[in-house]
């Protein structure tokens, strides 16, 4: 808040006048560029949105009410007093919301997680997930739920699907627990496409809740589908005493197909984990409370217990293209790179399918490029039109306004504007429908979750992600479109001859002697016996003679016809020192 006390109102406020119907549209947001869905980035696009509707839909007077405050740079910071700001605001206004036919909450996320109040959940007794938290989302989501709102924004849920806890709640933004369905569907349609039953997860969940129950959301739909439970193991990547060797023999137990749902530094511990030196310590720049071995002796995790050679599959889902996320590359421009580039050649990047590149030229490419313009003019922030692509939020922003306008516009054809006071019947209106904007399709699900088409599996060629599977989310069908490079024959067997631990029965009993091979051992041990038996014996008889080594022929007693007839015609042709050597050569 303000020192006066009460919010800041951001200058940016839009209003299309001479409508029908008065809708008032709050929103929720973090004034500086610090995260993805701040306002810097967001504020233009919703501009263009309420200029839209003024034009396509004559009907309605729109007003957004954007609350920010400048005091706060960042999503922690943001997070701790977002409610209360909600909350002071809405209530001081009340008699606007009043005198407006309708009241909706709508905003983009600036999602981090607080680790403080993830903490303060768990002592509550509330669990790691209350509700899924981001830096300005869950303020809204609450509050709007409370009150019968509509609330819309890019906010995703792993319970989107309880309708009871969130009867008024629309999402537009990717990862909800739709698209988590989904891609379980998809994982399984790949596992019967390779022949594979079964697979093994692990999650970067101790520090991102909303990842954990993202992991989960995977977990019990793929076991529910194949009638066995599926490994679960989650980790804190970012503690310094993970033991990846030990998670890895416990991966290797269980199966050769692994899921990694985690940040991308945690995937490169996984294939290329350091052990911890000693005496050599340094402070992490970002979490200064902790004190860590600085990686300075090296070793290798997955390559070292022989798991990058081709018989295992390390499948990662990266859920966003975003410096947020990490980096996904083996590269990292450190001494281990060599040895992660030959790590990463087991390793696949399945994700959602990205958006198609902007066209130059096209409404879309304008739209995005104008967007980046006023972003740079008004607020001083500069971004490419890459990222452009890669952040959603801002396309949402766009998005979220003109979807709303559309169904409160059908409403009033069809003489329904009774049902606009109604949170929980206009939320169902978005369910399982396309609507088709300047940015392109946007789509919800049966659960009003943004839904995807279409998921990709890449593999790293050199320093380039190659696509070489795409699975349909209509069809449910997994294609390989390009030769997968692998370090083994591909697809490698869903289980190992002997068993994931090498203990299969059938490799013990291989293991076991037949009754002919043993047989012949026996027979090999007879007449080794009766050599040395032989030999023994003619050494007794020779004992106490004077000339001991001249030992006449007589005392060996060949039983092989051949041997003695070459004994016998050496003895006719030599003489007995001659002998002598010639049948030590021969019996060597």
């Amino acid at each position: 808040m303000t020192p006066s006390g009460q919010p800041h109102l951001s200058r940016n406020v839009s209003v299309v006048e001479q409508g029908v119907l008065q809708v008032e549209i709050i929103t929720l947001a973090l004034y500086y560029a610090a995260e993805m869905g701040s306002l810097f980035f967001v504020a233009p696009p919703y501009e263009t949105a309420l200029k839209d509707i003024k034009k396509h839909y004559p009907r309605l007077t729109v007003t957004q009410r954007i609350v920010t405050d400048p005091s706060y740079q960042n999503c922690n910071e943001w997070m701790a007093v977002s409610d209360d700001i909600l909350a002071r605001y809405y209530y001081r206004h009340r008699s606007r919301w009043r005198e407006a036919d309708m009241t909706i909450f709508l905003n983009t996320i600036a999602g981090t997680v607080s680790i403080t109040i993830i903490s303060w959940l768990d002592v509550l007794g509330y669990g790691y997930v209350l509700f899924d938290v981001d830096c300005d989302g869950h303020a809204s989501i609450m509050l709007g739920g409370a009150l019968n709102k509509l609330v819309i924004s890019s906010t995703v849920s792993s319970t989107i699907e309880e309708k009871e806890r969130w009867p008024t709640r629309v999402e537009a933004g990717r990862g909800g627990v739709a698209a988590l369905l989904l891609f379980s569907r998809l994982m399984l349609s790949l596992m019967r496409y390779y022949n594979w039953n079964t697979v093994s997860i692990v999650v970067d969940g101790y520090r991102n809740p909303t990842m954990f129950k993202m992991a989960l959301v995977v977990q019990q739909s793929i076991s529910s589908r194949l009638g066995k439970e599926v490994i679960l193991i989650n980790l804190d990547g970012f503690s310094p005493t993970v033991d990846y060797n030990e998670i890895l023999r416990r991966l290797n137990r269980a199966s050769r197909l692994y899921l990694y749902v985690t940040f991308g530094g945690t995937l490169r511990k996984l294939m290329v984990p350091w052990v911890k030196n000693k005496t050599t310590f340094v402070v992490h720049p970002s979490l200064k409370m902790f004190i860590y071995p600085k990686p300075f002796f090296f070793q290798l995790a997955a390559r070292k217990l022989n798991m990058t050679e081709g018989q295992h599959v390390h499948m990662c889902l990266r859920l966003l293209r975003h410096p947020i996320m990490g980096n996904y590359h083996w590269q990292y421009g450190d001494e281990l790179d060599e040895e992660a580039e030959k790590a990463y050649r087991s390793v696949l990047i399945i994700e959602g399918e990205p958006e198609e590149e902007l066209v130059p030229g096209s409404e879309a490419y304008q739209l995005m490029d104008g967007w980046r313009s006023v972003s740079a003019a008004r607020y001083n922030l500069t971004y490419s039109m890459s990222d452009a692509g890669q952040n959603f939020h801002i396309t949402s922003a766009y998005a979220m306004p003109m979807v709303v306008a559309e169904l409160i516009d059908e409403l009033v054809r069809l003489n329904q504007t009774d049902l606009l006071k109604d949170g929980r019947r206009i939320a169902r209106g978005f369910q399982g429908r396309t609507f088709s904007l300047r940015t392109g399709n946007f789509t919800f699900d049966q659960f009003g979750s943004l839904s995807g088409l279409y998921a990709i599996s890449s593999q790293y060629d050199g320093d380039n992600l190659t696509t070489v599977i795409r699975l349909n989310a209509l069809t449910e069908e997994t294609v390989q479109i390009r030769p997968i490079k692998w370090p083994g024959p591909w697809p490698p067997p869903n289980r190992p001859r002997c068993g994931y631990d090498g203990q299969d029965a059938i490799c013990q009993q291989s293991k076991t002697l037949s009754s002919s091979e043993l047989a012949a051992i026996v027979a090999a041990y007879v007449i080794v016996v009766g050599v040395a038996f032989s030999c023994t014996t003619s050494v007794r008889t020779v004992e106490g003679m004077d000339n001991w080594w001249n030992v006449s022929l007589r005392h060996f007693q060949l039983r092989s016809p051949s041997h003695a007839i070459l004994v016998q015609r050496i003895a006719e042709d030599s003489s007995p020192a001659e002998t002598h050597g010639v049948l030590a050569a021969a019996i060597d």
